[in-house]
């Protein structure tokens, strides 16, 4: 690994994202982490939010949050932006790693570069998520996990912990694809279960037990898309082709180098090959949410299998058509980091501390909890009893009991969007309208 190589993947990494800094908080979970942060004390995670009338109960992994509190509020929209991308520039340096044991440092260097600019983590590197550090804690226990050194094994429990604690979406990923990947993960290091339960002990111990709480919520929110589909097109099919070709344009290069390189792909290169066809094969059959977001864990290795098979062929042309899809996607993505979002004007909405406020659409839940006295609801604070109500409860007691939704809830506010007007007909004759602001109506319940 040369300083110069590292140098210019820093360079070519950071000048691609650090313009959108001065654009954030921007995203809609932005607001969640930035309030859940607010709500640490001396680097402990709060039992609850303080905010939502349901889902109060904080389950979240914790360790995003735990970094933003560290920092003085003012810097954390900054920090929770770079979190993602620091993280993203780590797995970067991975694919560059990793491709040095197959090609030449010129190779090496175009793998991290490609990976980059894959899609999908472009885009989640600047999402103001956690999606990021999962992601990047995963991949390192996929590369550490079949090692058979006790140091190894040891930092692997370390980063088996540091997943568990990041994002669930990356739990999931870790346990699917060793459990798929079991065969050839024992025969490397027989012992690896042991690691990902030394890793889960430390989680635990880090917590002093809370994470059990997270891995309930997560349970009961697995159960909840099990039952519902994706939480927001309510359907249980595999994810759109389309969106795989658009966040994933180069998921074809492990099946051509299959076909066209069999020799080198089965060989050196098998390793990081049944990787990125694990996490295709979790795609292809997972039919609950968001699918394709899971292409941001084996970007590192297909990103590696795509520079490979160039250098195997001694020709770029099997890769150009994914870099023609990936430019538009990219460039789209940095317009919308740019294009302001309509919300409503905060400042001229005043609420007593003892409010309850049903907001619509709920992409405003958090940004509102932030802004507004008293407490929110719909959604909720990260855990799945909020977004239960939401998908379940709500739509059917606004339709079929609206004077029994507002008893029970103690609704005195409503802050609704332009494009749900309609949806709140049935309690026009216990709410007056006070303000409009931004193409929101505010109202104000009539004693």
């Amino acid at each position: 690994m040369q300083l110069e190589t590292v140098l210019i993947i820093t360079a070519i990494y950071f000048s691609s994202r650090l313009p959108l800094l001065r654009r954030v908080p921007r995203g809609i979970d932005a607001n969640f982490h930035l309030l859940a942060a607010s709500r640490f004390s001396k680097g402990r995670p709060p039992k609850v939010l303080g905010k939502f009338v349901l889902g109060d109960s904080y389950t979240y992994p914790s360790l995003l949050h735990f970094l933003l509190s560290l920092a003085p509020e003012r810097l954390r929209p900054k920090m929770l932006f770079m979190l993602g991308v620091v993280s993203d520039y780590g797995i970067a340096l991975l694919t560059y790693a990793l491709a040095l044991q197959y090609m030449p440092e010129a190779y090496a260097l175009a793998a991290a570069v490609l990976y980059s600019f894959t899609p999908i983590a472009y885009v989640e590197s600047v999402s103001e998520s956690p999606r990021s550090l999962g992601a990047l804690w995963c991949c390192l226990s996929i590369v550490l996990l079949p090692q058979r050194g006790m140091l190894e094994i040891a930092i692997a429990a370390v980063t088996v912990a540091l997943t568990l604690l990041s994002h669930k979406m990356a739990t999931q990923i870790l346990l699917l694809t060793c459990l798929i990947m079991s065969p050839f993960l024992i025969s490397m290091n027989i012992f690896f279960p042991l690691t990902l339960l030394f890793g889960f002990t430390l989680a635990l111990l880090l917590t002093r037990g809370r994470y059990m709480a997270t891995l309930k919520d997560h349970a009961l929110g697995i159960n909840f898309y099990l039952r519902h589909g994706s939480w927001d097109k309510g359907r249980k099919r595999p994810d759109s082709p389309k969106r795989l070709v658009k966040f994933q344009p180069f998921f074809y290069v492990p099946i051509a180098g299959l076909l066209l390189c069999p020799q080198t792909f089965l060989g050196e290169t098998l390793p990081i090959l049944v990787w990125s066809i694990t996490v295709l094969v979790i795609y292809c059959v997972w039919l609950w949410g968001d699918g394709y977001r899971y292409f941001l864990y084996s970007a590192a290795p297909t990103a590696v299998l795509s520079i490979q098979l160039t250098y195997t062929l001694m020709n770029p042309l099997l890769i150009v058509p994914a870099l023609f899809i990936s430019v538009p996607v990219i460039g789209r993505s940095i317009l919308n980091f740019f294009r302001k979002p309509v919300l409503p004007d905060f400042t001229k909405i005043v609420v007593p501390d003892d409010a309850v406020t049903l907001v619509m659409p709920s992409s405003i839940t958090y940004v509102s909890a932030r802004h507004l006295n008293g407490k929110i609801l719909i959604g909720g604070g990260g855990n799945i009893e909020g977004l239960s109500f939401e998908l379940e409860t709500l739509p059917e007691m606004i339709k079929n009991a609206p004077d029994q939704l507002i008893e029970k809830y103690n609704i005195t506010h409503m802050l609704i969007g332009p494009k749900e007007q309609d949806l709140i007909k049935p309690f026009t004759k216990r709410f007056e309208k006070t303000l409009e602001t931004n193409g929101y109506t505010f109202y104000r319940r009539v004693k």
